[in-house]
């Protein structure tokens, strides 16, 4: 019965860190792709609603200036 603790045990620590994992590997490529998405969404606005073009523009150049911020702070 002991064996089978600490066989729970080892594989409960290999789960913790298989989670660990993919959740760091989640938060980078959302970090990293959050330019790209917030790019595409005042394009999205830009052609769908023409009212809002100037706060897609700023919108879609806020987000070029701080993925290359991000970028040169790396």
């Amino acid at each position: 019965m002991e064996t089978l603790a600490h066989l729970w045990d080892e594989l409960d620590d290999v789960a913790g860190v298989c989670r660990h994992v993919a959740t760091a590997a989640g938060a980078e490529f959302f970090a990293g792709s959050m330019p790209y998405l917030a790019a595409a969404a005042s394009l999205g606005v830009w052609l769908l609603l023409p009212d809002l073009r100037l706060n897609a523009a700023l919108l879609g150049g806020m987000a070029a200036f701080w993925g290359a911020y991000r970028q040169l702070l790396t």
